[in-house]
């Protein structure tokens, strides 16, 4: 789980952490972050044992990798690349990437423009993503992405554009797609990601919305 850090003494992930990193510190100390990654984390891998309270990872008897790219709640396309190839090369069968670009506000484009920027836009990201991803299917790992919240066409974000990792969109309880999920090219799966439940430092439950939600959910069903 590459992300912002974790509460690794959640209850949901007691004896399944292996390897952890952060990659500004570049050792095994990790923070908490804003308990994004906790909760990310909840949903691929955490444990079953409240199940009953409707609380459980998808895949509760996996192992658990948590990979920090935030440092006081900022990272860069560096730290999320070095994450990935850290994951990559020690041995992360399935690596999940909750976080990426913010195109806020360009829902207000056509979707031929968004096609347009799509196709012309953020090719040097483009190329050291399609690198990564060569890197990572050599590897035989596995790369989901959150397909974003900007209720756009996915592929305007360039590591949605290869084709080569699954990239989830998020549905409501009604099996459609939630009023802020990115769509369309370059996502080409959807789970739920209104209203979902996992765990957050301290020992404690929330409820949270987001593609962010909804990847973490395949993670862990492609763990399984």
């Amino acid at each position: 789980v590459v992300d912002d850090g974790i509460d690794a003494e959640h209850e949901m992930f007691q004896n399944r952490i292996v390897k952890p990193y952060n990659v500004f510190t570049q050792n095994n100390c990790l923070s908490t972050g804003d308990g994004h990654g906790t909760h990310v984390a909840g949903l691929a891998v955490g444990s079953d044992k409240k199940i009953s309270q409707g609380i459980s990872g998808v895949a509760p008897k996996c192992k658990l990798m948590p990979v920090q790219v935030f440092d006081n709640g900022s990272c860069t396309f560096s730290t999320i690349t070095s994450g990935i190839i850290y994951a990559i090369h020690n041995g992360a069968d399935v690596i999940n990437v909750s976080i990426g670009p913010n195109f806020s506000g360009m829902d207000a484009l056509p979707e031929e423009d968004q096609e347009m920027i799509s196709r012309e836009y953020f090719k040097n990201e483009e190329i050291v993503w399609k690198r990564i991803i060569s890197i990572a299917n050599e590897h035989n790992s596995i790369i989901v992405f959150a397909a974003g919240n900007d209720n756009i066409i996915a592929r305007v974000a360039p590591e949605n554009r290869t084709d080569l990792t699954i990239n989830v969109a998020a549905v409501d309880p009604k099996i459609k797609g939630t009023d802020f999920t990115n769509y369309g090219p370059g996502s080409n799966i959807s789970a739920p990601g209104e209203s979902i439940i996992s765990s957050m430092p301290g020992n404690t439950y929330e409820f949270s919305d987001g593609t962010s939600m909804a990847a973490p959910i395949v993670t862990g069903t492609v763990a399984l």
